[in-house]
């Protein structure tokens, strides 16, 4: 008789959570394209006449 291991709620949501990070690219890509949204956002911002 065999029996079937379901997986817990928390062995399920790590699992997810492996997926969703497997789907992301590169480290190094990422830090680029935050790096060049923040640059953009900062363009907007002066553009539109934004002051810190």
């Amino acid at each position: 008789m065999t029996t079937s291991n379901k997986p817990t709620f928390f062995t399920r949501f790590l699992n997810v959570i492996e997926k969703g990070g497997n789907a992301l690219p590169n480290p190094a890509t990422l830090f680029a394209l935050f790096a060049l949204g923040v640059l953009f956002l900062s363009w907007i911002g002066q553009m539109l006449g934004w002051q810190a």
